[in-house]
Formats: structure tokens, sequence, C-alpha cells
């Protein structure tokens, strides 16, 4: 259950499940559902404009270019690979704490392997 907690949560806190740029994440699973159900709606939307006289369909290549971008997402989080929201390292406050944590446990799992004396 750690190990899952550990996989959900970037370094700084934030959470990469809800990351729009998460590979796994719920974002980009629904913009590639979304961009499915929509198939070819750019022809639509043009139509729309004038069929029922709404400016907003004028904006829909601006959507479906923001839509392709989320549906795009491809970051395993910051605990896999670099961070791609801040560009570096998490604050080293936090990153040197997460680094202490990884070597703590590290040597638990150690001493657990090590036989007891008799």
């Amino acid at each position: 259950m750690t190990a899952d907690i550990l996989e959900a949560l970037a370094p700084c806190g934030l959470s990469c499940e809800k990351c729009f740029a998460h590979v796994d994440g719920d974002i980009r699973k629904y913009s590639i559902q979304l961009k499915e159900k929509l198939g070819n709606f750019e022809a639509a939307a043009k139509r729309f404009e004038t069929l029922l006289d709404d400016p907003i369909f004028r904006h829909y290549p601006d959507f479906n270019q923001m839509l392709n971008y989320l549906a795009r997402g491809s970051c395993r989080g910051c605990r896999h690979e670099q961070c791609k929201l801040m560009n570096y390292r998490p604050p080293c406050f936090t990153w040197r704490r997460f680094r202490a944590s990884q070597r703590r446990q590290s040597a638990i799992s150690t001493l657990r392997t090590v036989p007891a004396r008799p």
C-alpha cells in the first residue's frame, strides 16, 4: 500500500494521477475518449456556427488543439523520470527528505533479509 501511495504522489506533493501530463491519468484517458467521440467534429462546428448563429463554434480549432495536447500525456511521474512541470528536481528540502526516506526503506529491507544470530 505504501508503494501505491508513493507512486501516486510526486516528491513535491503533487498528485501524479491528477496531473494532465501523466500517461495513466484520468485527464489523458478522458481526452482520448472525447477525441474518439467527437470524430471529425470540425466540419460540424463550422456548420453549427452558421446554423445556430453561435460564434462559440468558431473556437473549436483552439479547443481541438488543446484536447490533442491533453491526450498526448506521456509522463510516468517524477519518481521515474525528470519532472515535466517544474523542469528541475523538487525543492531541496522535499527532495532530500524523499531520498532519506528511500535510504531508510532500503536499510529496513536489508535488515529484514539478514538472518538472526543463534
